[in-house]
């Protein structure tokens, strides 16, 4: 018991460790040679961040969320990535048994990659080519024991699935979804196959669309004109089916036999 609650929270202090560099990715998404080779700065002051002020979560909340030398704000993202990043590492460690260091591995950078496609398409409305192909490659390489067959058919689905969203692109002319989400769909398709992938797209619309309902409720979006980023939604979707498959069906057959 003890050994797993440590476990656990070893899991969250890598997991808040992995968004804190998901969040200089977020700043640094189209500036991707700065990130190994420039010291990260105050976006007001440009002075440079000590170590001992880019300790995941602790930091933010020892600075009281502003820069040491100039008193800026602090975007509130940056701690949201790194507890939420913590937390979905926890979540992978309590419901997906780790059945071997590889396959742990890859889940792990796996959902890593999910919630960079989210937080960048969030911030700046696009999903990234290499964050595609790379959870693309990561998708090849976690279903590797369903055999070449199996990945053959994920292929075939994330395919059509890319043939839909392409329709939807044509159709909408880019309005209602854009060409990001057109290649994301093929990847769902490559990482969940059929039918998670299915399931993972509807929750994506159904979620996309309880959020558009109350953003424009609420008067933050228009109903014409804004625009709400889908990324994060497909990305939401694809974290459900990923890591409560089983129970998301559990409930759909609750439901219909009640």
């Amino acid at each position: 018991m003890t050994f797993n609650v440590l476990f656990l929270v070893l899991l969250f202090l890598f997991g808040s460790s992995i968004g804190s560099f998901i969040n200089v990715l977020v700043d640094r998404y189209d500036k991707l040679h700065t990130i190994f080779t420039s010291q990260s700065k105050c976006e007001k002051c440009k002075k440079k961040i000590a170590f001992y002020d880019l300790i995941p979560i602790f930091s933010y909340f020892v600075l009281g969320g502003k820069c040491r030398h100039c008193r800026a704000s602090i975007p509130k993202r940056v701690v949201l990535v790194e507890i939420l990043t913590g937390i979905s590492f926890v979540v992978v460690g309590v419901f997906i048994p780790f059945s071997s260091v590889f396959f742990s591995i890859i889940l792990l950078l796996i959902v890593s990659s999910i919630m960079a496609l989210f937080f960048v398409d969030l911030e700046h409305g696009i999903l990234p080519d290499y964050l595609l192909i790379a959870l693309a490659i990561l998708s090849i390489l976690f279903n590797l024991n369903i055999g070449i067959i199996g990945l053959g058919v994920n292929f075939f689905v994330g395919l059509v699935l890319f043939a839909i969203f392409l329709a939807l692109f044509l159709v909408t002319r880019g309005r209602g979804i854009g060409f990001g989400d057109v290649k994301f769909a093929f990847v769902i398709g490559l990482l969940l196959g059929f039918p998670n992938s299915l399931a993972a797209i509807y929750i994506s619309f159904v979620l996309g669309a309880l959020v558009s309902i109350l953003l424009i409720a609420t008067g933050r979006k228009k109903m014409r004109g804004d625009t709400i980023p889908f990324g994060p939604f497909l990305a939401g979707g694809i974290l459900v089916m990923l890591l409560f498959s089983e129970r998301v069906y559990e409930f759909i057959f609750f439901i219909f036999n009640s």
